[in-house]
């Protein structure tokens, strides 16, 4: 496997990057940054204010803001009908401003309650939780360079015909999957309603029929019921298994033991993190998404070597690793012996 990363060097300077993170997390309260992210098109003041519920003149007022910023260019002038694009810069800003808004927005109630998770951490973990609309839309700005593409490339070399995705969010990765794939079908499971019927309704939107389905629960019922599983060419598991650890560590090895039996030719595609990855270009963040892990929400990162004995413990052989782009990130390919 290419062990060299995908995504970009970024260099936007701190005071950029602070001027980026409000006009976007502005823009993600308005509800228009998927919008501005398709940038192959423009997006017009009227279309963006139909999309916001907000006024025209209130969305030329914030376009107006991204174009002094470099972020948008206008295409045509108008108060309340022009049009505007996205520009190079503001993939660049959405990817960077993903990894300070997951720290210091996504992570805020663990860091401003920092005294109460070292005195008591079980009692802290229960009272302060992270909202998580807030980790899921952080998440996936980072990931859009970090760690997303890695999965794909990995998933499309193998050409899947049944490929199933554990902890599937909204469905993004299968539906970019199924449409490049158009032979395949997917299952995707997840714990969260709201992240099924959005799944739902991107299946629908993207046209896929009854080339994907999408199962409510959590993935340790897998454990007993591996059915969803049956015949599956590639499994992917994207950040979830970590949440495994340490409290359902024994469903966390029946479940890959699952895995393996009920579809004995898959190839199980896992991204998770390694605790306090060394490498220069990784240690600070790793060391703060390690020390938050561990200490603050009661997850047990595994290493390299760890995980390759568990997936061999498992059935599993030939486990491949490659660094994604998120630092401490790795992806594990895992196929039978």
């Amino acid at each position: 496997m290419n062990n060299q990363t995908i995504a970009k060097p970024t260099f936007l300077s701190a005071p950029s990057l602070t001027g980026a993170a409000i006009l976007l997390e502005i823009g993600s309260e308005y509800g228009l940054i998927d919008l501005l992210r398709q940038s192959s098109r423009t997006i017009s003041v009227g279309e963006a204010a139909l999309h916001s519920g907000l006024a025209p003149a209130a969305i030329t007022q914030y376009f107006e803001a991204l174009v002094s910023a470099g972020l948008l260019e206008r295409v045509t002038p108008g108060q309340t009908s022009g049009t505007y694009q996205g520009t190079s810069a503001l993939t660049l800003a959405i990817h960077d401003v993903g990894y300070l808004s997951w720290g210091l927005r996504a992570c805020q109630p663990l860091i401003a309650n920092a005294r109460r998770f070292a005195i008591d951490p079980r009692e802290a973990q229960e009272a302060h939780q992270r909202d998580g609309s807030l980790v899921a839309r952080t998440s996936q700005w980072m990931g859009e360079q970090s760690f997303y593409p890695h999965a794909e490339e990995a998933i499309l070399a193998l050409r899947p015909r049944h490929f199933v995705d554990l902890g599937c969010g909204s469905a993004r990765l299968l539906v970019k999957i199924l449409r490049r794939l158009p032979e395949a079908y997917g299952t995707g499971i997840d714990i969260s309603a709201k992240a099924c019927a959005d799944a739902r309704h991107a299946a629908a939107k993207a046209d896929l029929g009854e080339r994907l389905r999408i199962i409510e629960s959590p993935i340790q019922a897998l454990a007993d019921d591996p059915s969803p599983l049956a015949g599956a060419d590639v499994i992917h598991a994207g950040f979830v298994l970590h949440d495994l650890m340490p409290d359902d560590e024994a469903v966390l090895d029946r479940l890959l033991t699952a895995c393996r039996n009920a579809a004995p030719g898959a190839t199980l595609v896992a991204v998770d993190a390694v605790p306090f990855a060394r490498d220069e270009q990784e240690r600070m963040f790793s060391a703060a998404f390690s020390y938050l892990h561990h200490g603050f929400m009661g997850r047990e990162l595994q290493s390299e070597m760890a995980w390759s004995e568990r997936l061999a413990r498992a059935g599993f052989g030939a486990v491949e690793i490659g660094k994604l782009g998120i630092p401490g990130g790795r992806l594990f390919l895992a196929r039978s012996k």
